[in-house]
């Protein structure tokens, strides 16, 4: 009898671990696939078409966790973006999140604020204020989304809404348009990603917020691993990071250089009077942006400044940076 009870363990305990591996990412880089949904198509056939297309592992957990949620019926015609790299609930939510056929695609930037993908927005027939509250409520998302987990109470999810080009539905529903922020987001900080986090000895938060102000300061992929490397120095030194793009976050002026006003400003987010990162985000990065921050290219610069073409001009010391000043601003 004790053989047979530790048998039936191992199984179990065999099935639930293959059951736990099925429900993964079929990969650990993702690739987002364009997946169509057919009216009328049936979860068989979309189960056997995501399980083909390498965006699941197994149509038959996905045809059951359907049916756990009640929501067999609930799945319904459109196109998704779908990753790779994302788990079978990820996947399932979007999925369930729907697309209407008639929805208008609005493409939201790399490096806006809240407070600029809500004016975007407005012009889709969002209410901002709505969008805006939502999305600066942290307790709403922070239980539904492991990615927010390192987020200071009191902050907003700014840093967290993926920057893409999004269907945007009849209902104008700014719940759900967040969700999928959130989950292209996830989807996005691949398991290759979040190793890079924990091993990087920063939070995702204080990453995010790196990457933040290098979408902002520098364009180039290069550009942004060496001043990825200035900022990890000067933070590393105590030498305040004296960044214009965290300033201009608090003007809202739109300036390249902040005036000698902008500096005197007392806010944590004035990274020329205070030291280290700001309390969180000062935009939402794309997924360059937050690779750069987590893959610093080493130098000797302490200083870099970008001039009115983008060009980028990087000095190893306090002088050196003033004779660029001199020439090319």
């Amino acid at each position: 009898m004790k053989r047979f009870i530790f048998i039936l363990f191992v199984v179990l305990l065999v099935a639930v671990v293959w059951a736990a591996m099925q429900f993964g990412p079929p990969q650990t880089t993702g690739t987002v696939v364009q997946f169509r949904i057919e009216q009328g198509e049936g979860v068989k056939s979309v189960g056997r078409r995501l399980a083909d297309a390498g965006l699941i592992r197994n149509r038959f957990l996905f045809e059951t966790y359907l049916w756990y949620l009640k929501a067999d019926t609930r799945v319904k015609a459109g196109t998704f973006a779908l990753s790779t790299a994302a788990d079978l609930p990820t996947q399932v939510d979007i999925l369930l999140s729907g697309v209407d056929d008639r929805a208008r695609r609005v493409t939201l930037i790399e490096g806006w604020t809240i407070d600029e993908y809500a004016d975007r927005l407005d012009e889709s027939g969002f209410e901002p204020e709505i969008f805006s509250a939502l999305a600066r409520d942290l307790s709403l998302w922070r239980d539904s989304y492991d990615v927010l987990a390192s987020v200071p109470s009191g902050q907003s999810i700014e840093g967290y809404l993926f920057p893409d080009t999004y269907s945007v539905d009849a209902a104008k529903d700014a719940e759900q348009l967040i969700r999928k922020m959130l989950n292209n987001f996830s989807a996005k900080l691949t398991p290759v990603l979040r190793d890079q986090v924990a091993g990087s000895g920063r939070t995702l938060h204080e990453v995010i917020t790196l990457a933040s102000i290098i979408e902002r300061e520098v364009a180039e992929p290069a550009d942004r691993r060496l001043v990825t490397d200035i900022f990890l120095k000067r933070l590393r030194d105590g030498i305040g990071l004296q960044s214009d793009a965290t300033v201009n976050y608090i003007t809202k002026s739109g300036r390249a250089r902040s005036t000698a006003a902008d500096l005197e400003i007392d806010s944590p987010y004035n990274t020329y009077k205070y030291r280290g990162l700001p309390p969180g985000p000062i935009g939402n990065p794309g997924i360059d942006a937050i690779t750069a921050a987590l893959a610093p290219q080493p130098n000797d610069y302490y200083y870099f400044l970008t001039d009115a073409d983008g060009g980028v001009h990087y000095a190893r010391t306090f002088d050196e940076h003033q004779r660029n000043r001199e020439l090319y601003l």
